[in-house]
Order: C-alpha cells, then sequence, then structure tokens
C-alpha cells in the first residue's frame, strides 16, 4: 500500500508557472539522472518552489505532525518519446510532484512494495505528496506534459 496526499493547487499560480517554464526550457538540458526529458537541473531560484514548498510543509505538518524542509527541486519539461525510469528518492523523507501540465495518456506509475502498478490519472495543478522510497515512472510520453518535482527531509537543527 502507498500512501499519497493528493491534492491540488491554485490554477492561476499553476497557470503561472507553467508560463515561466515554457519561456525557460529552451535553455534546459536533456536526462538528469533517472529522468529523459529536458529538466532545469537541481535547485533552480525560482519563488514559485517556495511558494509551494511552504504549502507542501503546511499540509505534511497537518498530517502528520511533522516539521519538515525543502532539500532538492527542479522541474521537468517531457516531449513526445521521453520518459523517466522507474527509481524512488531514497535518503528524502518525502517527495512531491506537481502536474503543471498533464498529459491525456497518464503515463505517470507509482508502484507499491509488492511491484503492483498504480497509474495516476493527470490533470493541471495536481499534486502528489509521498514517502520518498515509493517507486515510480513515467512510460514514453505521447504528448507534452510539465512537472516540478521537490523532496523534503524531517527539519533538524543539525541539517542547517
Amino acid at each position: 500500500m502507498i500512501h499519497l496526499i493528493v491534492t491540488t493547487i491554485n490554477s492561476d499560480f499553476n497557470k503561472d508557472i507553467y508560463k515561466s517554464i515554457t519561456k525557460e526550457k529552451k535553455t534546459w538540458k536533456k536526462n538528469l539522472n533517472k529522468v529523459k526529458a529536458f529538466t532545469s537541473g537541481n535547485l533552480p531560484r525560482k519563488q514559485y518552489f517556495k511558494t509551494l514548498s511552504d504549502d507542501i510543509i503546511k499540509t505534511l505538518k497537518e498530517h502528520n505532525g511533522n516539521n519538515y524542509e525543502m532539500v532538492k527541486w527542479w522541474a521537468n519539461y517531457y516531449e513526445k518519446g521521453h520518459h523517466t525510469i522507474k527509481h524512488n528518492h531514497t535518503g528524502e523523507d518525502i517527495s512531491s510532484i506537481l502536474i503543471v501540465k498533464g498529459s491525456k495518456y497518464n503515463p505517470l506509475t507509482f508502484y507499491d512494495k509488492s511491484g503492483e502498478k498504480i497509474k495516476i490519472v493527470e490533470k493541471d495543478g495536481l499534486l502528489l505528496i509521498f514517502e520518498g522510497h515509493v517507486e515510480h515512472s513515467v512510460d514514453v510520453c505521447k504528448d507534452s506534459r510539465v512537472t516540478l518535482a521537490m523532496d523534503f527531509r524531517l527539519y533538524s537543527d543539525k541539517n542547517i
């Protein structure tokens, strides 16, 4: 069983993120680790990551009472033929994916401990929050899609 927190973000905020990414993607490189798509690279300095991080940290506090801090973040722009190899974010306590622009083909897949596939029905503004050890992948895309990915660790004074 996978514990997923599923929510959505404000549609105007999501549209602003999409506009920003479509302008920037021309400078991005392809293939960051397991992501075989255009990516911003780690830790881009964009206010929308901070805003979204604050919202996710608040949501996590409400769900489990713990404080978290964002430790890694990046954006991905998938075109036809792009994909992400099955992977997890072991070493991070929590991961998240914001579907900025979803695909009608729903290529995002999570895998439970038995290996069973859980397909996600994508829609613009969908935010998924999950434990970092959970494996996930993106099938070869048949159309474009845009995502933000963010990783979190339990907050500790030792992390400073």
